[in-house]
């Protein structure tokens, strides 16, 4: 599967939303957590098992390889295409901070 975005936005300071990943479905919920001054996500498959939880959105990190299990083979990553060393602002996430997923060829 190649690289795509999965779409988020930041209207909303905690939403949840599901996509689907190599024929299985996810369930996000991110949080915009004001005195921390970040997003945080939470990440979970089609049986309500936690996969990752409260963790913080930043560059460069692959979610999946935190856990390796239940997750696809391949790379969950958010990125700042236009500022590579910035953090993700409360409005932000789904502007400048985009979520992609990289699926094994």
């Amino acid at each position: 599967m190649p690289l795509f975005i999965i779409p988020v936005d930041n209207q909303n300071p905690d939403f949840t939303f599901y996509t689907n990943l190599e024929d299985s479905t996810y369930f996000f919920r991110m949080r915009w957590n004001t005195r921390a001054g970040k997003w945080f996500m939470d990440i979970l498959n089609d049986q309500n098992e936690a996969i990752v939880q409260s963790v913080a959105i930043v560059q460069g990190i692959d979610y999946f390889e935190l856990v390796q299990e239940k997750v696809p083979v391949g790379k969950l990553f958010f990125s700042n295409l236009p500022d590579p060393t910035a953090d993700c602002g409360r409005n932000d996430l789904g502007e400048n901070f985009e979520m992609f997923f990289n699926g094994a060829v």
